[in-house]
């Protein structure tokens, strides 16, 4: 069975369109959601893909009591997915302002996850190795997995056993039915992101993959069954 993973629109004034948001994402067909979180000022979760706010301030300037409305934290967001599985992307590499060389975000998020969701209702993610290793050592029952950019598949697979993950998260370029037998001898997942066309999403399907992440869960859904 290969998981439908999406990427709801959580980005809404209130919690409550935030828990509408992601019930639309099950009813269209999804199993999971994924969500990606940043550090906030004061070393907490917020929920939010770029770096910068809407008026050009660092999301780690930020306090979390003063994000604005469509910036939830990660807090309030898992007391919304009881019944879903959550995919959580930590972002922070070198390049991006809100660089954190000590994985704040990470620590957070381990703690969270610790106390909301079970290891099988999560995954931890990030193309920062450090991220990863952060919610490991602080709590090894939580799945992790490498997200990787355009890299050599060897390298990605090499990687990601050197740092007992449980998946590789990869584009779509580097997925080949190969990859996806090496992965799975070496005993792990493999998620597909970001996939929107139906054609594709066969072709990846066939191929064995475990995870496709899209924009379209209902055609993820209408497409894989």
């Amino acid at each position: 069975m290969t998981l439908i993973i999406a990427r709801p629109s959580i980005e809404l004034p209130l919690l409550d369109n935030i828990e509408a948001s992601i019930q639309k994402s099950k009813d269209l067909g999804a199993d999971w959601i994924e969500l990606y979180v940043r550090r906030t000022a004061d070393g907490l979760a917020a929920v939010c893909h770029n770096a910068h706010l809407s008026d050009g301030r660092p999301v780690s300037s930020v306090r979390a009591e003063e994000l604005p409305p469509y910036v939830p934290n990660l807090l309030e967001v898992l007391e919304v997915c009881s019944d879903m599985g959550v995919a959580i992307q930590v972002r922070n590499l070198p390049e991006d302002p809100d660089f954190d060389q000590d994985n704040i975000a990470a620590l957070a998020v381990a703690g969270l996850v610790g106390a909301y969701l079970g290891s099988e209702q999560v995954v931890v993610s990030s193309y920062n190795i450090d991220d990863v290793n952060r919610v490991q050592a602080e709590d090894p029952t939580i799945p992790v997995a490498l997200v990787c950019g355009f890299v050599e598949p060897a390298w990605a697979l090499r990687r990601a056993l050197d740092h007992e993950m449980s998946a590789v998260h990869v584009y779509e370029n580097m997925c080949t039915p190969p990859f996806v037998e090496y992965a799975h001898e070496d005993g792990l997942e493999v998620w597909v992101r970001v996939v929107n066309e139906a054609e594709k999403m066969v072709k990846l399907v066939d191929m064995g993959i475990d995870g496709i992440v899209t924009d379209y869960p209902d055609i993820a859904r209408a497409t894989i069954g």
